[in-house]
């Protein structure tokens, strides 16, 4: 749509709907907000609603879109905060979902004390645990966000076990021997 809206002499109309209260934010950060590193948690947004609408993109947070009619072009949308539903049209449409967290097929993976680290809502329901108290925490995933959640928690005075499904940690980026030596670092720390 921005390339049609360069290249072309009419003007789009431009409407996006996020179910969270965050659009363009960083991911990477989320962890060291959970660490208490990173204050306050707008540091991580890159571009608000309202940057978006200086570029004429009208952003509903709090929207969840519920239903998608093809055939007529239209959106049922829930209002999150006012609970009231609407219809809106379109002539283009485009589904951006994101991704979502992995949970592995394990009993217990839906309890309640489970939680992902993916938006900064995640990030912000973290950071309260995390001062709220201390204790022992896993952390499933030996990626990026994984190990440095873990370290958040570690900073935050918990006691913190990583488990990974691979033979190491960073396995997507690092070479098993690389991995192994940020375990013993890891380890080194009390992780």
């Amino acid at each position: 749509s921005q390339a049609r809206r360069r290249l072309g002499p009419e003007r789009l109309e431009i409407i996006a709907f996020e179910r969270s209260g965050w659009v363009s934010y960083s991911a990477c950060g989320e962890p060291y907000h959970v660490a208490g590193l990173v204050d306050p948690l707008e540091r991580l947004a890159a571009r608000t609603p309202a940057r978006f609408a200086e570029d004429s993109i009208k952003v509903h947070t709090r929207h969840e879109v519920t239903s998608i009619d093809l055939e007529r072009g239209r959106l049922l949308v829930l209002d999150l905060d006012a609970g009231a539903e609407s219809t809106v049209g379109f002539d283009d449409l485009m589904i951006a979902t994101g991704s979502t967290a992995v949970r592995p097929d394990i009993e217990g993976r839906m309890l309640g004390e489970v939680s992902e680290l993916r938006t900064l809502d995640d990030a912000a329901r973290l950071r309260r645990l995390a001062e709220a108290r201390q204790g022992r925490v896993v952390v499933v995933g030996g990626g990026y966000i994984g190990l440095e959640t873990a370290e958040a928690f570690l900073h935050q005075g918990w006691d913190v076990t990583v488990v990974t499904s691979g033979a190491s940690v960073l396995e997507r980026t690092l070479d098993a021997d690389l991995g192994d030596r940020v375990v013993e670092a890891m380890q080194a720390l009390g992780i």
